[in-house]
């Protein structure tokens, strides 16, 4: 009995001790799924349909969900546990043209990109004369930016009234155009005048020079470049130069064709006139052969 009163008080000290310790038992505080549902319907309540859809259908809602928080994001490790997070809602056009144009990483990439993981709301936003935000992308901040512009004149009658400069938040030189969309415990949506951009990274080092696709150029005035062309190669098959056709006399009329006569074994060639002087001894010789026979 003595045994078992020693170690019930036991655990009943170190159950005391876990609970005293600081963040023992503390519960972590994020988006659950009755705020997610509440967020999505006030971004189609505003004409942000495509951007609730998108985050409905891809990755981006586990990341907010407090089942599949981030524990990888600095901002929201140092707040003792607790996700709390800042959308900017693009506008559907602009993000039409991006799933038609992008594959589906890219897409969810460029969606992470619009989530900051920390909860600013729209005044926080304008103290911010320029900051540089973290994003649910490790590789890309935001730049916020501020500027003041002046309202419209007031009607006639409201002339006494001071005006007010307007502070006009800008993210990556895209304007807030629609602050608070939707404004809960541990998130604050605003909507955007467009789309922030995810710029592609490099496909080459810039410190390895890139090979051209196009064939180099030589110089053809170059004396180191002149070289002989090679030697034309006869086709195959060629074995040499190819005998001449032999005339042939088809068609011609006997009249016209030359007789060919063989020599007979025991003629001899006779020498074939010279042309030499002009002819004149052949005509000689010709003269004596007709005194000679009495003509």
């Amino acid at each position: 009995m003595a045994t078992k009163i020693v170690t019930l008080t036991l655990t009943l000290g170190v159950v005391i001790l876990l609970l005293s310790l600081p963040g023992g038992v503390k519960p972590v505080h994020c988006i659950s799924s009755g705020d997610m549902e509440s967020m999505l319907s006030a971004l189609r309540a505003r004409g942000y349909n495509l951007f609730s859809n998108a985050i409905a259908t891809s990755d981006l809602q586990f990341d907010l969900l407090c089942a599949h928080s981030n524990t990888n994001s600095n901002e929201n490790a140092s707040n003792g546990g607790d996700y709390f997070f800042t959308i900017f809602a693009p506008t559907d056009s602009a993000l039409y043209a991006l799933d038609m144009t992008q594959t589906a990483p890219f897409f969810t990439d460029t969606l992470r990109l619009h989530v900051v993981p920390k909860r600013l709301s729209f005044s926080q936003l304008q103290r911010l004369s320029s900051a540089n935000l973290r994003t649910l992308l490790p590789s890309r901040d935001l730049h916020v930016t501020t500027r003041h512009r002046s309202p419209p004149p007031p009607p006639p009658r409201h002339h006494q009234n001071r005006r007010r400069r307007v502070v006009v938040v800008s993210v990556d030189e895209i304007e807030v155009v629609f602050p608070g969309v939707y404004y809960g415990r541990y998130v604050a949506v605003h909507g955007l005048n467009g789309i922030l951009t995810l710029r592609e990274p490099p496909q080459y080092s810039s410190s390895l020079p890139v090979r051209s696709v196009l064939p180099q150029r030589t110089n053809v005035c170059s004396n180191s470049n002149r070289t002989a062309p090679p030697p034309q190669q006869p086709p195959q098959g060629f074995c040499g130069y190819s005998p001449a056709n032999s005339p042939s006399y088809l068609g011609v009329s006997p009249g016209l064709a030359p007789t060919i006569q063989s020599p007979e074994s025991g003629d001899t060639a006779s020498p074939s006139p010279s042309i030499g002087n002009g002819g004149y001894d052949d005509q000689d010789h010709q003269l004596e052969q007709l005194w000679t026979i009495g003509w």
